[in-house]
């Protein structure tokens, strides 16, 4: 029996905060781990990108397109890890139930979602790696996330 979609959109929108939440946790670990490890290949600055992105897709009701940026965000996240030989806890480098919930049915390819984002980065200032490893991300902090993704 399908959902209300109503019933389906909160459902998105719980999943999608959730997955947005735990990539930026991530991320944050990540970049503790590039400041020491200073391996700059260009997945952490990617990853924050899309992170960002995937913030404001659910701030504009895209719940799923967001998740789908969170996912790609916190793939580079690992692999910007891995390079710098960091950890991160399991249960946060794996998707859990609500994510891939959410990620379930028809996806953008990444080569898409790269692209979306390059072209938004555009009109932005240039933020080279290294400066965003050296800088605070406040916004992907749990409290701004709590009040952010409401």
């Amino acid at each position: 029996k399908a959902q209300p979609l109503s019933e389906s959109l909160e459902k998105q929108k719980s999943e999608a905060r959730i997955f947005i939440t735990r990539t930026a946790r991530v991320v944050l670990d990540v970049q503790v781990q590039v400041a020491k490890g200073n391996v700059l290949q260009g997945d952490f600055s990617a990853a924050v990108n899309h992170t960002r992105h995937a913030i404001e897709l659910y701030q504009s009701g895209s719940y799923r397109r967001a998740a789908m940026h969170a996912e790609l965000a916190r793939r580079l996240a690992l692999k910007a890890s891995k390079a710098n030989q960091g950890k991160i806890d399991a249960s946060l480098s794996s998707l859990n139930e609500q994510e891939k919930s959410i990620m379930q049915g028809p996806r953008q390819e990444d080569a898409e979602l790269i692209t979306e984002v390059a072209k938004l980065l555009k009109s932005k200032p240039a933020v080279s790696e290294a400066g965003l490893v050296k800088s605070e991300l406040i916004d992907l902090k749990q409290a701004n996330l709590n009040t952010i993704l409401k």
